[in-house]
């Protein structure tokens, strides 16, 4: 069975299926980010009311513990070294928790333009910066890249845009990565490696009408034998049979009119490399 005889239908179902576990994944990082927020903040407010009797007489410190909670008994009866120890480490910490929020709060915003993307109308295209698109799609899926994974990353700095589907390319640059994950899973540390690593570089061919896009890693490869049947519907790379590399063959040659090829040699890691036309 080739992608061919499939049909758009049954594709379209898997890609919605997978839709829908992408938008919890993207919820329940949300709620993870919301809840560092709110620490934070509660945290931040605690300092607030420790400083304000810090910096008080005697006469007032007497006052304000006894207006407040017995956690902040210690302050009156410490030594002005101490005092000054304890503001300085407090300071330190407002920094990190205030640094930390703020990151919280872009990446709560990355995630809503991720849920922005994947929840679009399939059939809209329009411009997309193809390195954004790849940033996000690995941003999506960081929580399930394996331990000590390194990524290198050779995307241009200025924008390289391509007119696509964003949502079946996002799909489709989601399921190569997470074959890479799978690959370094398995990865097996040679002399002189540095660890699993992923890497991403964009060319671009104004005279040949294409911009190339390559995601490798240095897992666990893949033999010429299973090349052959890579693309197949179905087919069983690691034990988990399922539609992820016949969408991706789908998204890049039947809706991007593109080509998708893959160079791979057992034990020696995999290179796929997608070339999609410019108008």
């Amino acid at each position: 069975m080739v992608v061919s005889q499939i049909g758009d239908e049954l594709i379209n179902r898997e890609i919605t299926s997978r839709t829908y576990d992408y938008m919890r994944d993207c919820m329940r990082q949300i709620h993870t980010r919301a809840e560092c927020i709110i620490y934070n903040l509660c945290f931040l407010k605690n300092s607030q009311d420790f400083t304000n009797i810090s910096t008080h007489t005697p006469r007032q410190k007497s006052k304000a513990i006894d207006g407040n909670t017995k956690d902040h008994a210690h302050v009156s009866s410490g030594n002005t070294g101490d005092l000054q120890s304890e503001l300085t480490e407090l300071r330190a910490e407002i920094h990190k928790a205030i640094g930390d929020s703020l990151t919280a709060i872009r990446e709560i915003y990355n995630v809503a333009e991720l849920i922005e993307v994947i929840s679009s109308d399939p059939y809209k295209k329009c411009l997309v910066d193809i390195s954004e698109l790849v940033k996000s799609a690995l941003f999506l899926l960081k929580r399930k890249m394996p331990p000590g994974t390194s990524v290198k990353s050779d995307l241009p700095s200025s924008a390289v845009t391509i007119w696509c589907y964003p949502f079946f390319l996002k799909h489709a640059v989601i399921e190569l990565l997470l074959n890479s994950f799978t690959a370094i899973s398995n990865y097996q540390l040679n002399a002189g490696d540095s660890g699993p690593i992923i890497c991403f570089s964009v060319e671009t061919k104004a005279e040949e009408h294409f911009i190339r896009l390559n995601i490798s890693d240095n897992g666990s490869g893949i033999s010429n034998e299973t090349k052959e049947h890579i693309f197949q519907p179905y087919f069983s790379l690691w034990g988990r049979k399922g539609l992820g590399l016949t969408i991706v063959k789908w998204v890049i040659e039947k809706k991007h009119r593109g080509s998708i090829s893959i160079l791979s040699k057992k034990g020696k890691g995999t290179v796929v490399q997608i070339s999609i036309p410019v108008p």
